[in-house]
């Protein structure tokens, strides 16, 4: 793993359990799952354009140029510090950091942030793998 994926994944590794908040972007105030991937890249030294006003059903126009001005690419290969993007049937609508383990995630179900495997339902919903131009 490289230096840059390291240091996401320990920022993100920081702030499990911190409660989930839609459009949060700090530990103090709750994270949603963009919002996580926000503070793990900046603690990688990646300047992101943020984009916090969304629904809680993100417009897939929206999530494309979020990815766009943020020069996001898609992949094919899981690795950690990489991005997963999971479609519920309804578009891209939430983000995960792989991890060395699986994903790491501000999941609204638990209330908080998480990591676990990447089991079911997880890998029958990823829609696709971005990755930073740095990673």
């Amino acid at each position: 793993m490289d230096l840059a994926a390291q240091k996401m994944v320990a920022a993100a590794r920081a702030c499990l359990g911190t409660r989930f908040r839609h459009q949060g972007r700090s530990q103090a105030a709750g994270l949603d799952c963009l919002g996580l991937i926000v503070v793990a890249a900046r603690a990688a030294g990646m300047e992101l354009k943020d984009a916090a006003a969304y629904s809680r059903q993100p417009n897939q126009s929206d999530f494309e140029h979020y990815v766009g001005v943020n020069r996001m690419s898609r992949c094919d290969k899981i690795k950690p510090g990489r991005v997963g993007v999971f479609d519920f049937g309804a578009g891209p609508q939430h983000v995960a950091l792989f991890t060395p383990i699986g994903i790491i995630h501000a999941y609204a179900p638990a209330r908080k942030v998480v990591e676990h495997g990447l089991r079911a339902p997880w890998p029958q919903q990823l829609s696709h793998i971005l990755k930073f131009s740095t990673l």
